[in-house]
Order: C-alpha cells, then structure tokens, then sequence
C-alpha cells in the first residue's frame, strides 16, 4: 500500500529534495507502507500501470523500474494520498470544474467536430473521452482521478444515509462496514436480469418478498427508502 501526497512548493520555488530525490510540482512522494521505503510518481501510467520512482535502501540510488496496478483484482485501491491533501485536491478541482467547458464544447475547441466523429471507432472515441477527463480533472494523474470518484461516491452516500436519520458519523460506520447504496433504478434493473438464474427455492421466495418491496415501497428489514437529489435510492444495510 502506498500513500502519497502533492508536492506544493512556495512562489518561486521550482523543486524540492525527498531524500535525494528531486520532487517537482505535481508530482506526489510518499512511503511503502509496509516496508517503509520512500516513493515517488508523476503519475505516468501505460496500460493501467503506474510508474513508481523507489528508495530501496536509505541514502541509496532511487530506482524507476516499477509499475504498479495500483488496485488489486477486486478493485480495492492499493495506493491512499494523505486525508488532508485529498481534500485539499477536492475542492481545488470542484471549484475547476464549476466553469470548465463541457465536453461538446472542449471537443468542438480541440477539433473534434461531428465529421471528425464519423470515421472513428469506439475505442478511439473512448480515448478521447479520456482526455476530456483529464482536462475535466485538471489533468491529474488516473490513479488521482479514481481517488477523487471513490471520495465523492462517498460523501454522496453519507448525504443519501443522513436523509435516512442517520448522523454524519453514523453513516460513515454503516459504509465502511459494508452498507451498499443505490438509485431505485439500477437495482429494479439488476434484480429483474438476476431473478432469471435463481433455481434454488430459498434464492425464490427472497425475490418475491424483495419483488413485493419493490412494488409497494415498503422495506424490508435491512432496507430502506431515501429521496435524493431528485431521485430515489434504496439503501441496504450492513446490519
């Protein structure tokens, strides 16, 4: 597990020593959590790898050999940025983003017209969705970006739980013990698609009480109702 922070210098000031290690603005230095070892990155990532800058030894030669899926293969994160910075990083960018181009407009300023769009595949439209991103995230680093996704998912949901009754911090327990939100929508859709595979005779009889919840609002044990942000959200509590 790795945790980083931003590098923020003072006014005319270009870089800075990290243990020998020359740390520019924008990139992020930090620890190897369980070995201790000193990191740094720019961010520089090809094919969901990020390029980590490392000291293997105090005082030795930092070495940038290593790349780092920084999530595991169940999408848990394996790279933290301090809880201070991250907010700092937070508000910066939504602040950016409340006068940022949309992306009609970012892509008609970049030459991405409606007859460029003709001629491409989906994975190149999907590249240029990902620049827009960048620009829209005031290109930060990817691994930053999803940071920034799994904080605001987040603190939508504790506003989602606090509609409930629940306080702040109650509803930041109930989350990270493993309590799940979703729109109304997406869990009629899912439950719909995955009744069809249900054989077992238990597996039966809990889609026709969470079918009946669905259609009269009433929730069952575990489940509540919450309207929010205009649209409505069934959570599921971890009890």
């Amino acid at each position: 597990m790795y945790e980083f922070k931003e590098m923020i210098l003072p006014e005319h000031f270009n870089h800075a020593s990290y243990a020998g290690f020359c740390v520019k603005p924008g990139m992020f230095y930090g620890v190897e959590k369980e070995s201790g070892k000193l990191v740094a990155t720019t961010g520089w990532n090809i094919n969901g790898s990020t390029n980590i800058y490392i000291q293997h030894e105090p005082k030795s030669k930092w070495n940038n050999d290593l790349w780092e899926d920084l999530y595991d293969d169940y999408g848990k994160p394996l790279i933290t940025i301090e809880k201070n910075d991250l907010q700092r990083i937070s508000s910066k960018v939504k602040e950016f983003q409340r006068t940022a181009m949309d992306f009609e407009t970012w892509a008609n300023v970049n030459g991405y017209t409606d007859e460029y769009y003709e001629d491409l595949i989906r994975e190149e439209m999907d590249q240029i969705e990902s620049v827009y991103e960048w620009y829209y995230f005031m290109e930060y680093p990817e691994f930053v970006i999803q940071l920034l996704k799994e904080l605001w998912a987040m603190e939508k949901n504790v506003e989602i739980l606090m509609e409930d009754g629940c306080t702040r911090k109650e509803a930041e327990k109930h989350l990270n013990n493993g309590t799940l939100v979703y729109t109304l929508e997406d869990f009629t859709e899912n439950f719909e698609f995955m009744k069809n595979f249900h054989e077992d005779a238990d597996e039966i009889e809990a889609d026709k009480k969470i079918k009946k919840m669905l259609e009269t609002k009433i929730p069952m044990d575990g489940y509540s109702f919450v309207k929010y942000d205009g649209k409505e959200w069934l959570i599921s509590y971890c009890l």
